[in-house]
């Protein structure tokens, strides 16, 4: 990403990424801090999103709103207790670790998304407008 600006002008811009995850990512990797998955002789990790940008995005002046589709537990599941349960209760404050601070929202599948996802919205541009005329 550009450098942002202030957001003080037009040509000045303020920068903002918006995430929106289950919070778990599958990588290409022959390690990982968790079980791998091999399946069709391709070695996979799952594991929480990686968090390990976050800070340095947010310190070039980028703020991070992150909307979680929250990863429910299902406990009947063989995949799920095999490779997400150990670390699902870690999912949102991993990813809340990220957010910029009122920049974080969870919502369930069954959650109105399209309101989550407008309030996160309005919520970021509210506090841009407000570091504006501070």
């Amino acid at each position: 990403m550009a450098t942002p600006g202030t957001g003080a002008s037009g040509s000045s811009p303020k920068a903002l990424l918006f995430i929106v995850t289950d919070g778990v990512e599958s990588t290409q990797t022959s390690t990982c801090g968790q079980p791998l998955i091999n399946h069709g002789g391709v070695t996979r990790c799952l594991q929480p999103f990686n968090i390990s940008q976050c800070s340095t995005i947010r310190n070039r002046g980028i703020d991070i709103a992150i909307l979680y589709t929250e990863y429910l537990p299902l406990p009947a599941d063989p995949f799920y207790n095999n490779f997400v349960a150990q670390f699902q209760s870690s999912i949102g404050p991993n990813l809340q670790s990220c957010a910029s601070p009122g920049l974080y929202f969870a919502v369930t599948t069954d959650g109105d998304i399209t309101s989550a996802m407008a309030t996160l919205f309005n919520t970021a541009v509210k506090a841009i407008e407000s570091h504006l005329s501070n």
